[in-house]
């Protein structure tokens, strides 16, 4: 269980964010839509505890983020960016992200999200010719091989083509733990459970 309560963020005297109230249950999928500038970017990297010196409360399970070990809530928690990090290496070796686990447990998890044929591909760097779907299923790769139990997307349908719009909403609709993204696509945003409004 996560609960906003009263959740406000502030950069000196800008207000990024205005008394935000919400709660999250295990196994929700829930939508965060808004304006481009009303913070719901900022909005996940608080539910990640990246950003201290917040007003009101963020509670996991009935405690305060802050009194957490970051570390630990980190752990539990799979964040995928816009434009996901992809270091040199090979697909494999980017999803694994240098956790000991067999190839076979990671060649099944590239063959849940459709990229297998690329487990011995190079990337990174200026060798990565992968196309945005492909580098977003590198990512949620990687959070599927943790098991995080929460799963949070930033616009994770930006650089993708139809197609992989299409696998990502199908990815959305199967998936039966925690999810939290934000998204401007109304076709994504209809496939939450809840949706959330962030305005100024």
């Amino acid at each position: 269980m996560i609960k906003i309560d009263h959740l406000s963020k502030k950069y000196n005297d800008n207000v990024v964010l205005d008394d935000i109230s919400l709660e999250i249950k295990q196994g929700d999928v829930v939508g965060i839509i808004g304006p481009s500038g009303t913070g719901k970017s900022t909005l996940l990297k608080l539910l990640l505890g990246l950003y201290p010196g917040y007003q009101g409360e963020i509670l996991i399970n009935g405690k305060e983020l802050g009194s957490l070990n970051p570390a630990k809530w980190r752990e539990k928690c799979a964040f995928v960016e816009q434009v996901p990090f992809l270091f040199e290496g090979t697909v494999r070796e980017n999803v694994k992200l240098g956790q000991e686990v067999s190839e076979k447990k990671v060649d099944q998890v590239l063959e849940r999200v459709g990229i297998v044929h690329l487990a011995d591909r190079r990337v990174g760097g200026e060798k990565s010719e992968l196309s945005g779907g492909e580098c977003q299923k590198i990512a949620i790769a990687r959070a599927l091989l943790r098991n995080a139990e929460v799963l949070i997307l930033d616009e994770p349908t930006n650089h993708l083509d139809e197609a992989a719009k299409q696998w990502l909403m199908d990815f959305v609709r199967n998936f039966d733990q925690t999810m939290i993204y934000v998204s401007h696509e109304e076709s994504m945003i209809q496939l939450a459970d809840r949706k959330i409004a962030v305005q100024r």
